[in-house]
């Protein structure tokens, strides 16, 4: 009776465990994904999890939600991964006129956090969630970037540029070989990014990463997320 009842409460403890684990959506309360597109067909892809998940399966995550954003075609990718703790907690307790103070750990939590691009050519999710699951991949992905007060292009790579251009008054990533701009009339058109220069002397006004990201945001707001 006693091995029937232990063995009852271990198989409780375990179902908790497995229940609390994050498990593959949105962002969440509990860890989860998220992707943003830093360059066009470049998409950042970020998973978090809580201390019941491992970073194996963080890793599998990172995959599927590549598959599901590039589906059917392949992916290029590269990835970092490990875990964090959080700040711990201090714990007082007082016994008659003692006060005994300790720190407790914060559990560690798993991440990861990489690029990726999507190829031409079948995909075969099988391949992209198994053959390629634990390795670290590292691929440079050059992408070109303008400056919209001069209308000078520049190829930089996204790791060093994706965050500063989506921050950036002055630069822009460039689209299928487009730049957002403002016409002198004040309409919204899409001008040849090699013609930038010469748009800017007739007046036009080449719309920077920072107010493309602004309305981003805003658009974000006013609809639901995509799964």
């Amino acid at each position: 009776m006693q091995n029937t009842k232990k063995l009852v409460g271990a198989a409780v403890i375990a179902g908790l465990v497995a229940g609390c684990s994050t498990p593959y959506q949105r962002m969440g309360f509990r860890g989860g994904y998220r992707d943003t597109e830093v360059a066009p067909g470049i998409v950042r892809i970020e998973v978090r999890g809580n201390a019941f998940t491992d970073v194996d399966t963080l890793e599998n995550y990172f995959h599927q939600r590549a598959v599901a954003i590039c589906r059917p075609r392949n992916y290029d990718w590269r990835l970092d991964s490990g875990t964090t703790r959080g700040p711990s907690s201090v714990i007082a307790n007082r016994y008659g006129n003692t006060l005994h103070v300790y720190q407790q750990p914060a559990p560690a939590k798993g991440w990861v956090t990489g690029v990726i691009a999507c190829m031409d050519g079948p995909q075969e999710p099988t391949l992209a969630r198994t053959a390629v699951h634990g390795a670290k991949r590292f691929t440079s992905i050059v992408v070109q970037v303008l400056d919209v007060t001069t209308g000078k292009l520049a190829n930089a790579r996204v790791d060093d540029v994706g965050d500063q251009v989506h921050a950036s008054q002055r630069l822009v990533m460039v689209r299928d070989g487009k730049v957002d701009a403002i016409t002198p009339e004040g309409h919204r058109v899409r001008v040849d990014a090699v013609k930038a220069d010469a748009a800017l002397s007739l007046g036009y006004r080449i719309l920077s990463g920072a107010e493309l990201a602004k309305e981003e945001r805003s658009s974000a707001l006013g609809g639901l997320p995509k799964e």
